[in-house]
């Protein structure tokens, strides 16, 4: 749920920043604050916890099945002679497929029936996800797009926002 201002102010809000949009001026948008019910943001955030769990789960079988298939010393030979090691999977998940992910079993359950309340949804997760970053610390960034040389501002960080890859805190224990 969204606070909303009230109408007339937001309907001002609004004819000031076409204009500023129509004159080349670019002016400062205040963030709008997201209310959402304790038992919703509960549990978007298990949701999302268990799928990077899972995920976790998944690649860390993954690296022991290789260092299994190597030698001794994790090192992979190729017809007797030493093999390049193979190229470690990058820890955790792109935020964006992990969203993806949510949405998508939000849908199969039939959780979200319309247009507005998938985009609505798709935007708060992407705010938990940013909440459980930044005030509880239970995921942790390992990886985030390089900005591209023609990229302004307002896109990198959108892209940066999408696309950073995300684990589990080293601190999170699975309940």
């Amino acid at each position: 749920q969204q606070q909303q201002q009230a109408p007339s102010k937001q309907s001002e809000q609004t004819k000031q920043q076409t204009l500023a949009a129509s004159q080349g001026q670019r002016q400062q948008v205040p963030k709008q604050s997201t209310s959402v019910s304790a038992e919703k943001y509960e549990f978007i955030k298990n949701m999302l916890l268990r799928r990077l769990w899972e995920v976790q789960q998944e690649q860390d079988r993954g690296q022991q099945q290789q260092a299994a298939a190597g030698t001794a010393d994790g090192s992979m030979e190729v017809d007797g002679a030493a093999a390049a090691p193979a190229p470690l999977q990058r820890a955790g998940v792109v935020q964006k497929e992990l969203v993806e992910w949510y949405m998508e079993k939000q849908l199969q359950r039939g959780a979200i029936t319309t247009v507005p309340a998938a985009e609505a949804e798709y935007e708060l997760v992407f705010k938990v996800v940013n909440h459980m970053y930044k005030k509880e610390g239970l995921v942790t960034v390992t990886g985030a797009p390089k900005r591209q040389p023609s990229e302004d501002d307002d896109s990198f960080r959108n892209r940066l926002w999408k696309e950073r890859r995300l684990a589990l805190s080293p601190n999170f224990v699975p309940e």
